[in-house]
């Protein structure tokens, strides 16, 4: 793998132009992660539920009550009222509610950290994919300039030529339409360039932001260093939407158990004290609601709760399920990138590169024909587009792999 990172730098390396800025992959990701507005939002939900989560700590506000007796029903004046009674009442829940109340929302807030730490990761593979596939077309773009360069040397070829072969004419008229080919695809690739500096500015809210004649660095391309069982362990104890889906499902265990409570009434107790005339006496009143109608409200509570308790388990099964599949399907795709790139970059490329300077040299010397030339650039072209395809391949699996294995 060394060698192919070796590889890369050196062939981007001989066909870079010196550009005044360069930018670096840290630079675009750091900016899309710092400005992301999904992120933001994330945030906000996972504040929201911190907050909710204190709530639930603290019983409900007291009652404080006024209440004037015999007004006179002609002037409505409350200043000839007969009493005044001032009263304080407050709903106490009964004490096991409040475990199963502050557990749900205590799993909802972890949820709601861990939906958070997922997009946050699923910004940041989105940056690194774009910013691969941009540095792909930058590079492109170069590899077909270079194309058109070799096709212009064997048009003056062909030229010289011109006058003693009978062929030469129609060789240097086929390499100028090959040449106009190659010019035309550059345009295109320079439109797809654009495209994806916008979505890099896009995607950083303005915050990164190319000059159209800047270049980028060459993406990381980190080593697989782990087997596929290690990765699916990591990523079965590390996923954070394996982790919210855990958490929701612990988060309705919680709710569920909380509605069994709810036969329980809550107590409510009332202060009462005589204000106008003061006669120095009280009351004091205990009260409780009475379950009479628990077939409809309470049972039916409880059904609701167990039935989503039980939907969140089974949903939290088939995400473990998809998420072991989607970790081998993803390591299978990196392995298998990583055998290409090498394949290319140690083997193909070098040789196709030789092969097509032997018939350039051969077709100076008349000793091989137009198409072999023409043959010989066109498949160099392609292996190197096919390179850099799975370069920006490899980028994106692997870091969709990260993001399901790393450790928050």
């Amino acid at each position: 793998m060394k060698n192919t990172i070796i590889t890369i730098f050196f062939i981007a390396g001989f066909i870079s132009p010196v550009l005044a800025d360069v930018y670096t992959e840290k630079q675009a990701v750091d900016a899309v992660i710092n400005n992301s507005p999904a992120i933001s939002a994330a945030q906000k939900r996972h504040t929201a539920a911190q907050a909710s989560s204190h709530a639930s700590w603290w019983i409900k506000n007291p009652m404080f009550e006024v209440e004037f007796m015999g007004i006179d029903g002609r002037t409505l004046s409350l200043a000839g009222t007969g009493s005044k009674n001032v009263s304080i009442s407050q709903e106490i829940p009964f004490p096991f509610k409040m475990p199963y109340r502050i557990g749900a929302t205590n799993e909802n807030v972890a949820a709601a950290g861990y939906k958070l730490e997922s997009v946050r990761r699923e910004v940041a593979v989105s940056a690194h994919s774009v910013y691969a596939s941009l540095y792909r077309t930058i590079r492109e773009i170069e590899i077909t300039k270079q194309s058109s360069d070799i096709l212009k040397q064997v048009s003056r070829a062909a030229a010289a030529r011109y006058g003693r072969d009978s062929g030469a004419g129609e060789d240097a008229s086929k390499a100028d339409l090959e040449y106009a080919l190659l010019i035309n695809r550059v345009q295109e690739l320079e439109q797809e360039k654009g495209i994806k500096i916008e979505a890099l500015k896009s995607m950083s809210s303005g915050g990164f932001t190319i000059a159209p004649d800047s270049d980028i660095t060459a993406p990381q391309i980190p080593v697989m260093a782990l087997s596929e069982e290690e990765v699916t362990k990591a990523a079965l104890e590390n996923s954070p939407e394996l982790l919210a889906a855990a958490a929701e499902m612990k988060m309705n265990e919680n709710i569920r158990n909380a509605s069994f409570m709810e036969y329980i009434p809550d107590v409510t107790v009332r202060f009462t004290k005589q204000a106008e005339p003061d006669m120095g006496d009280y009351s004091l009143m205990f009260g409780f609601e009475v379950p009479l109608w628990f077939p409809a409200t309470q049972q039916s509570m409880i059904g609701s709760a167990g039935d989503e308790y039980d939907a969140a388990a089974k949903e939290y099964e088939q995400m473990k399920n998809n998420t072991i599949l989607e970790v081998k399907q993803l390591y299978q795709s990196v392995l298998t990138h990583a055998r290409t790139m090498k394949l290319y970059s140690e083997i193909l490329i070098p040789q196709a590169e030789a092969a097509l300077q032997a018939q350039i040299a051969s077709y100076k010397t008349r000793r091989t024909d137009f198409m072999r030339v023409l043959d010989s650039e066109r498949m160099l072209l392609e292996m190197k587009r096919d390179y850099y395809m799975h370069m920006e391949e490899y980028v994106g699996k692997y870091y969709e792999l990260g993001a399901m294995t790393e450790a928050g």
